[in-house]
């Protein structure tokens, strides 16, 4: 029987599931790409978001790179059309503790 510890425990499960598929594939990726400044992103379930300085390296020669990691996001999230979107970031990135 659910209590509400029980779904909240599930809840956080799955959401810490669905970080890590995510962050697999986008390291996957990334290495692939040759890209080794860190990325951000943000996943709504329809979409993601990447977020990085080099956004030419993740589409690839002819779009290679973004059409084959669409195929793999949209094999983790099959009920929906999942797209893909790339936003560039100008400047550097810090880590601000």
């Amino acid at each position: 029987m659910w209590n509400e510890d029980s779904f909240e425990q599930m809840i956080c499960e799955c959401l810490e599931f669905a970080h890590r598929q995510n962050c697999d594939l986008i390291e996957e990726w990334c290495k692939e790409a040759g890209v080794k400044e860190p990325v951000g992103y943000y996943n709504d379930c329809h979409s993601i978001t990447i977020y990085t300085n080099k956004p030419g390296y993740l589409i690839g020669k002819g779009g290679f790179l973004i059409n084959k990691y669409q195929e793999k996001f949209q094999k983790e999230y099959p009920y929906h059309k999942f797209e893909i979107k790339l936003v560039e970031i100008k400047g550097g990135f810090a880590n601000v503790k």
